[in-house]
Parts: structure tokens; C-alpha cells; sequence
């Protein structure tokens, strides 16, 4: 359910004036019209935040493959990790719910697999690697001592050097082409403890690490607060309401006719600049992630950009940029998609005529080890 949480960024607080400090409260009360009036003028209304959620792509999309090898080196922290990123990965259908063969190697096994020439040949390797670093650090505390003298005994505060137990702990992935060995993308997940025994804080970095290494695989959502203005005006707050209660497509609609409106022009400068903000944050979640979305999200840019030319306000620069980071992860969900569509299709034998292209941005292999670069498919595109 979306909620709503209304921010009152201005409070005026009444206190009772003595009759010798008239002239006091005169000026004081001049300079707080003088603030009301310039914060009117600015269009500082009241902000809500809305909550809504937005598609996430993988950080590591290797589910956009039919085969996936799983590899640890060789201690028993990384063979946990990867023990459990294997089994979440066989657990979870991959796209149109067909599952992934997902097969648990040593680094021998795997070596003797590429001599061989039985790698899969639409495939990818991750290479899970933990390592644990122990350390102390100084923290200083006081306690009361009995001190006692020929004058008797008093007590006395004394500071105490005391060594903390800490414990860092990564976990290292690493995607290789599967026939090749190429390197593809590397991630990181890190984590940090103190104060415990050191194998207890060891146990719990380590299940910590396995418990999130499932989140870099799988492409999901995303939650995000969405700021809305507060306009003066009975049918911008109607529409506003339709947004708190997440009926995205309705008061989107509803600005969008308050906008385009014969009045609207003549309305304040700061108004009109709040108006159109919150339709571009509507028009944002005004429907589904499908192909209709590019559109919408231009649509969003454009009513925000002509808000920053009325009145140029930080919230409305973040807004501008929040909807360029939801047009990027969109847009990288999808060709993970298609790239999946394409891989799942590539090995079927034979090969069906109509395998999908290969998406634009996977046709070259990123740097080696760029994050949240997308993964080439390894594999030539169909004739």
C-alpha cells in the first residue's frame, strides 16, 4: 500500500507580547509577513512523499544464460557462499520460466571441462572468492576505583585501554565467458562486525554474504520516495489525493488537464511550476514497465524541465534526475530481457530460424570488470 507523509517546512509559533515591547512586536511581526509573503512568492508549498517502485535491474545477469557454472576457491567460507548462490539460482526459473542448469564446480573440474571442450557453449562462470580480515580497535572507557592513602580511601575515576574485535568480511564475484574463460563483470558485497568472539562474528559475515549474494542475480523492484509539491488550488489537491492513495494513471490524467486548461497560464508562476512537477512525477508510474514506458518518461522530463524554467528549484533537479536513473535501469532491464530471449533461443539444437537479435548494447563486451555493465552473450549472433 502507498503511504504518504506530509512535511510542514514552515512553523509560525504565537507567543503573548508584553504592552513595553509594542515597537519590538511591530517589527517582528512586519518581518514575519515580509517571510510569509517571500515564501509565497517562491511557491515554498508543503512537500509530500509518496511511495511507489520502480524495476531494478541485475546487477549481475547471468540468469540471462541457460547454463551457469558456479566456482569457489578453496576454503570453506567461498564454498558457502557459493553453495548457496548455486541453489538460489536452481531454485528461481529464469525468463519465460525456464529453469537454468546450474552445475557446481571445482576450479580442477571446470579447467578439465574447457580442455575438453564440454563447456556449454552459451554459458558463464562465477568465480566466488571470500576473504575474512581480523583486526582490533582501541576504544577507551572509565570506571570508578577505590583509591585509599594515609588521608583514607576515596573513589577515583580511572581511564581503561580496551582492544575491540573486529572483522571485515568480501565476497568477490566474478563472471567469465564459459567456453572462454574471458573475463565479463565483478562485483562486490562487503560486510563488518565487532565487539563478538571472532568465530562467531566470522559465522555470521559469512551467512550475511551468502544471504545477499542472491540479490546481484535477480532483477526485481525497487522501492523510491516520491516527492509531490502541495499547490494551493481545490483541483490540484484532488489530484494529488489520487496519488497518495496510488492511483497513478488517474491523477495524472487529472493534472494533465489542469494543465493544459485555458486558466492555467494565468495562474502564479510558482503554481504552475509545482503543478507541472507533480505531473511529471505522476506520469512516471502511470502505468506498467511494458514498451509504453520510454514515453512516458519523456513525457515526465518535459513537464519537469518546463517547471525549472518557471521557477528553477532544487527538488525539481532531483526529480530530473531520479527519472533519468529510472530511464537507465529500464532500459538495462530490458535489453537483459532480449538478451535472454536471444541465449535461451541460441541453444536450443538445432537453433530455431528466428532467433531474437542480440540487443545493441551487449554486441561489444564491456571493460573488464566494469560494474553493472551488461554482459555480452558470448556467443555470434544469428545468421
Amino acid at each position: 500500500m502507498l503511504t504518504a507523509m506530509r512535511v510542514h517546512r514552515v512553523a509560525l509559533l504565537s507567543t503573548p507580547l508584553s504592552s513595553a515591547s509594542r515597537i519590538g512586536a511591530t517589527l517582528m511581526l512586519s518581518a514575519l509577513l515580509l517571510l510569509i509573503a517571500l515564501l509565497l512568492a517562491a511557491g515554498c508549498g508543503d512537500t509530500m512523499v509518496v511511495a511507489a517502485r520502480v524495476v531494478r535491474p541485475a546487477v549481475l545477469p547471468v540468469r540471462a544464460f541457460p547454463q551457469v557454472y558456479v566456482v569457489s576457491v578453496d576454503d570453506a567460507d567461498s564454498a558457502a557462499v557459493a553453495d548457496r548462490l548455486a541453489d538460489h539460482l536452481a531454485e528461481r526459473p529464469g525468463p519465460a520460466n525456464v529453469r537454468l542448469s546450474v552445475r557446481r564446480l571445482t576450479h580442477d573440474r571446470l579447467a578439465a571441462l574447457r580442455r575438453d571442450g564440454s563447456v556449454a557453449r552459451v554459458s558463464v562462470v562465477v568465480v566466488v572468492e571470500v576473504s575474512v580480515s581480523e583486526d582490533q580497535r582501541p576504544d577507551f572507557s572509565s570506571r570508578p576505583n577505590s583509591v585509599c592513602g594515609p588521608g583514607g580511601c576515596y573513589l577515583a575515576t580511572r581511564p581503561y585501554l580496551n582492544d575491540i574485535p573486529t572483522l571485515r568480511a568480501r565476497a568477490h564475484f566474478q563472471v567469465e565467458d564459459g567456453p572462454t574463460g574471458r573475463m565479463l563483470q565483478q562485483a562486490t558485497l562487503e560486510t563488518r562486525d565487532e565487539g563478538s568472539e571472532p568465530l562467531a562474528m566470522r559465522a555470521r559475515a559469512v551467512l550475511d554474504l551468502a544471504a545477499r549474494a542472491g540479490g546481484l542475480v535477480d532483477a526485481g523492484a525497487r522501492g523510491v520516495d516520491v516527492a509531490l509539491v502541495d499547490v494551493d488550488s481545490s483541483d490540484v489537491r484532488r489530484a494529488l489525493a489520487l496519488l497518495e492513495r496510488g492511483d497513478w494513471g488517474a491523477g495524472a490524467r487529472l493534472l494533465a488537464r489542469i494543465v493544459a486548461a485555458e486558466g492555467f497560464a494565468r495562474r502564479p508562476p510558482a503554481q504552475r511550476a509545482a503543478t507541472l512537477f507533480d505531473l511529471g512525477q505522476a506520469r512516471r508510474f502511470s502505468g506498467p514497465d511494458d514498451a509504453n514506458a520510454v514515453a512516458r518518461l519523456d513525457a515526465a522530463v518535459d513537464a519537469m524541465r518546463q517547471a525549472m524554467r518557471l521557477e528553477p528549484r532544487v527538488l525539481y533537479a532531483e526529480g530530473l534526475r531520479d527519472v533519468e536513473r529510472q530511464r537507465r535501469d529500464l532500459a538495462l532491464s530490458t535489453e537483459q530481457r532480449d538478451a535472454a530471449a536471444h541465449n535461451f533461443a541460441l541453444s536450443r539444437t538445432p537453433p530455431p530460424p528466428d532467433v531474437p537479435d542480440v540487443p545493441a548494447a551487449y554486441r561489444t563486451a564491456p571493460p573488464p570488470g566494469t560494474p553493472n555493465a551488461p554482459l555480452p552473450t558470448g556467443t555470434p549472433n544469428a545468421p
